[in-house]
């Protein structure tokens, strides 16, 4: 059948080809985009530590050690190395990517179904140049996997809500809940959301229905228990603070172009700005009907929707927090909630009617985005493990010896390579010649400043050389190489 130019440039720009093809292509570019510069960090050790390990009982035994959450995303990652075989830095993180471009076309989805294409694809756009987004969509962890599953739980539960009868929107819901709860323990605040929103409208069947699906969801669930139960012990968040008085305002800045990154701090303030202007007037969207004869009809489904799944489950987490906290800076676990933000965002931007200032708009956030995603892209934040390694396989002679006080202990190190030299732990300091008598040389890392560990180095050893490794955005590695002839 023969096609026009002009048919297939309006296929090009069907909206539902711009929103699930062609943003989520976009985003895919972006996040995967020099993914492989960056060093990998100790939380991304940890996960190439569990998905290498030759059978299953160890894979699962280093995931209870070594992570606070649950194992989807590890078995889906591992999966996707071959068992281990292929554990390129680059490599692994395009899945992160991938996740995340799925959760842009979701967004877009979700958009639509709530307010029609315009804020669909303003919603996707702006996810899919979001540096936050970005950011995690280059690390080797679950977040991007969290985000995807939240945002299609959300889509699955609205459209189970809107037709409470039909079976299979039920099934549907149900497993979505099933995998996101097996993929991050944050995904338990979405239920106090749904079962609001679910009494809010409740027709006498949604509520009762759906709290049958949680049952079957927490049931499944339970299967995983005994190792939750066994991560709770490890206490992995110890280092946790509760949450501050700014709080509100640390997550408007992460979710928008302001994180990570401070060598445009004059971008990342307009950007919270314009980002927090845009939230407030698509808030205030939501109370412009006054001709309601009562609160129930005051909010429209979709607008209740939004309402409750923005705040519900921020409020639930920091309360807890208090007790045991949880939350860190408004960062990481809440990314959970970025598509819906944006989808608030892309609500506050089409309130102004006018297409000249809509457009003018989404440039002006596409511009703060851009500058920040360059960073992401152009500058280093994280240690520089690599060059550390590098140096030592370099450097490194029969004899030596490397010891770090980083929280894996130096065996991060391990995936770049140690050359000639052998690492070691050192349970307990007071006792540190003993572990490095054997060797010549002590190669000393830390990124600890005046350690107590170094100090008693220099009591007893000679410094032969010493080097400081300072990333883009401050975080440094001091490498120490001491003499141990004098032992």
């Amino acid at each position: 059948m023969r096609t026009t130019f002009g048919g297939a440039i309006a296929r090009i720009f069907n909206p539902s080809v711009l929103g699930l093809v062609v943003l989520p292509l976009l985003a895919l570019a972006v996040f995967s985009f020099r993914n492989g510069q960056e060093s990998i960090w100790n939380d991304e050790w940890f996960t190439i530590n569990e998905i290498q390990q030759t059978d299953m009982v160890s894979f699962f035994k280093e995931i209870i050690h070594g992570e606070n959450t649950p194992p989807l995303y590890y078995i889906l990652l591992r999966w996707w190395s071959g068992n281990g075989r292929n554990l390129d830095a680059s490599y692994l993180r395009f899945l992160s990517a991938v996740f995340a471009a799925v959760a842009v076309g979701l967004t877009f989805w979700f958009g639509r179904a709530l307010y029609g294409n315009q804020v669909g694809l303003i919603a996707g756009l702006l996810l899919a140049s979001s540096p936050y987004l970005c950011w995690y969509g280059q690390e080797i962890r679950s977040l991007t996997l969290f985000a995807a599953l939240s945002v299609l739980s959300m889509i699955t539960f609205y459209s189970y809500a809107k037709h409470p009868g039909r079976l299979m929107r039920f099934i549907g819901a149900v497993i979505v809940m099933i995998l996101g709860l097996y993929t991050h323990y944050f995904f338990v605040f979405l239920i106090p959301a749904q079962l609001l929103y679910a009494r809010y409208f409740d027709d006498g069947r949604l509520f009762k229905r759906w709290f049958f699906g949680i049952i079957i969801a927490g049931t499944v669930f339970c299967l995983w228990m005994p190792a939750l139960l066994g991560q709770l012990k490890l206490n992995r968040t110890f280092w946790l603070d509760p949450p501050e008085i700014v709080f509100g305002l640390q997550v408007l800045a992460n979710f928008s172009a302001g994180i990570f990154y401070h060598a445009h701090i004059h971008v990342s303030i307009f950007a919270a700005l314009i980002f927090g202007i845009l939230f407030f007037a698509g808030m205030v969207e939501f109370f412009t009907r006054p001709n309601a004869v009562s609160m129930k009809f005051f909010f429209t489904y979709q607008n209740m929707f939004l309402l409750i799944f923005m705040f519900v489950p921020v409020i639930c987490p920091f309360i807890l927090s208090f007790f045991k906290p949880m939350l860190y800076e408004g960062k990481r676990y809440l990314i959970f909630l970025l598509p819906l933000f944006m989808i608030v965002v892309a609500r506050g931007m089409c309130s102004f009617k006018n297409n000249r200032v809509i457009t003018a708009l989404v440039i002006a956030v596409l511009c703060t985005n851009f500058v920040a995603v360059r960073q992401v892209h152009t500058r280093t934040q994280k240690r520089f493990w690599n060059k550390t390694s590098a140096a030592l396989k370099q450097l490194s002679e029969p004899g030596d010896a490397v010891f770090s006080t980083d929280y894996t202990q130096g065996k991060i190190l391990t995936y770049y390579g140690l050359g000639n030299a052998e690492l070691i732990a050192i349970p307990d300091i007071n006792t540190w010649k003993k572990q490095i008598r054997p060797f010549k040389r002590l190669w000393f890392i830390t990124h600890i400043p005046n350690c107590r560990e170094s100090q008693i180095f220099d009591q007893v050893l000679t410094r032969i050389n010493e080097r400081t490794l300072v990333s883009d955005e401050g975080n440094w590695l001091t490498v120490i190489l001491y003499d141990c002839s004098g032992i």
